[in-house]
C-alpha cells in the first residue's frame, strides 16, 4: 500500500518585478516518477501592483503548462497586497517539469505604447507564492531506493539519520561511505 504526502512548493524565490504592461513570469517545479498527484492542486498567488492601473484595461491570468486556467481583472482598490487562490486541474500536471505562468496586463495610461515609459506602472509577484498538492506514492520497493530516505520535494532532502555503534568496524564505515558516495553521484546529497 502506498503513502500520501502533501507538499507546498515555492514558485518564485524572490520578488519578480514586471514593468512591461504586457508581461508574464513562469515558476517551475518537477513532478518525479513514483506517485500520482491527487487533488486539490492549489496556487496561492501573492502579488502587488501599482494603484494607478486602469481597471477596465488590466487583467491577470494563470496557465498550467501553456493551458489557461483562470483570469480576473486587476482593481486599483486592491493594489496593496493581492492574494488569489486558484484551483489548478490536476490533469494538467505531468511527470517531469511543470510550468505555472502568470500573465498580466497592467495598464495605467490609455494609449498605445505609453505605459512602457511610465515608471509608476509595475507589478510584483511575491516569493510567498506557492503551489500545493497531494501525492499518492506507489508502494516502496527496492527499486524505489533511495526513497523514502530522500524526498525530492523537500529542501532538506535527507529524511533519515544514520546511527553508528560506538565500536563500529571498518566494514560499517565503508558501507556508510559507499552509501554517501552513491547518493552524491546521483546528486541526492
Amino acid at each position: 500500500e502506498g503513502s500520501f504526502d502533501s507538499y507546498s512548493l515555492s514558485l518564485f524565490s524572490e520578488e519578480t518585478v514586471l514593468r512591461n504592461p504586457n508581461a508574464s513570469a513562469t515558476g517551475s517545479f518537477v513532478l518525479h516518477n513514483g506517485g500520482k498527484v491527487t487533488g486539490p492542486v492549489n496556487l496561492d498567488l501573492w502579488y502587488s501592483y501599482t494603484p494607478t492601473i486602469l481597471t477596465q484595461l488590466s487583467f491577470i491570468s494563470v496557465s498550467v503548462n501553456g493551458i489557461p486556467v483562470a483570469s480576473q481583472p486587476l482593481r486599483a482598490e486592491s493594489a496593496d497586497a493581492g492574494n488569489w487562490q486558484v484551483t489548478l486541474p490536476e490533469g494538467y500536471l505531468r511527470p517531469g517539469a511543470n510550468n505555472i505562468t502568470v500573465d498580466v496586463v497592467h495598464r495605467s495610461i490609455d494609449g498605445l505604447c505609453r505605459d512602457i515609459d511610465d515608471p509608476a506602472n509595475w507589478f510584483i509577484l511575491r516569493p510567498a507564492t506557492k503551489v500545493t498538492f497531494g501525492l499518492l506514492r506507489d508502494p516502496y520497493t527496492l527499486a524505489s531506493f533511495p526513497r523514502p530516505f530522500l524526498d525530492d520535494y523537500l529542501a532538506s532532502k535527507v529524511n533519515t539519520v544514520f546511527y553508528l555503534p560506538e565500536t563500529a568496524d571498518v566494514d560499517v564505515f565503508a558501507g556508510l561511505l559507499n552509501l554517501a558516495s552513491a547518493w552524491g553521484k546521483q546528486g541526492l546529497s
